[in-house]
């Protein structure tokens, strides 16, 4: 399977600080209108894999498109000239748009990936389990995790899953907890091979939309 793609990269006069949270704010508010921009509609929330992402990636602001998610990021990146975001602005001194169909789903072929942003795996629930568990007994439940979080991905793409999903973690905690809507989450950091060809700035597990679990290919 192929998906259409877009990553727009924004930068600025000076290294942006934080993580993407308020960049999502911003620009969200900024074109309202555009419900792919916060998945918020009328009736609530729209529960999909997002068509659009918010990644702070080495001070860098970039904004990913996933299919219809491109056609709202070329109407949308004209506009973007500045970032405010919570009391700091940053102008926007170059722009840099590239659009692409990437390979995405199981393959025979196995693939390397690095996370180029906290992961957020565990919920309440499964940290307690994780927390009391001993070392080979968490890899396993990481593991599992993440065949998961390739499952709802690929159902929230329309991707029919038809082979075995493989995954091999070498992740451990971040030192510092993740605070999201108030709330501390344990973050882990690090890499993982699997049989599952994912295209490059996609997000997984929780908090994806606000640059979590960001993934990049190595070598």
């Amino acid at each position: 399977m192929t998906l259409k793609m877009s990553v727009v990269t924004l930068k600025t006069d000076c290294k942006i600080s934080m993580d993407a949270t308020k960049f999502r704010g911003f620009i969200a508010s900024k074109f309202p209108e555009q419900i792919l921009l916060h998945q918020h509609e009328g009736k609530g929330f729209v529960y999909l894999y997002p068509r659009v992402q918010y990644k702070v990636i080495d001070g860098m602001a970039m904004i990913v498109g996933i299919e219809e998610g491109v056609d709202v990021l070329q109407k949308i990146a004209p506009e973007i000239d500045c970032l405010n975001l919570g009391d700091e602005r940053y102008e926007v001194i170059d722009k840099r748009i590239q659009e692409e169909n990437a390979k995405f789903g199981v393959n025979s072929v196995i693939r390397k990936y690095r996370f180029l942003t906290p992961w957020l795996a565990l919920n309440e629930k499964n940290y307690e389990r994780y927390r009391l568990s001993n070392k080979k007994s968490q890899k396993e439940l990481l593991e599992k995790i993440m065949i998961g979080n390739l499952l709802s991905m690929a159902k929230g793409l329309e991707y029919v899953v038809t082979e075995e999903i493989k995954v091999i973690l070498d992740v451990s905690p971040t030192n510092e907890r993740v605070r999201l809507k108030k709330v501390e989450m344990a973050a882990f950091t690090g890499s993982f091979v699997t049989n599952f060809t994912i295209p490059d700035y996609f997000g997984l597990g929780k908090s994806i939309s606000r640059g979590f679990g960001t993934i990049l290919r190595t070598k």
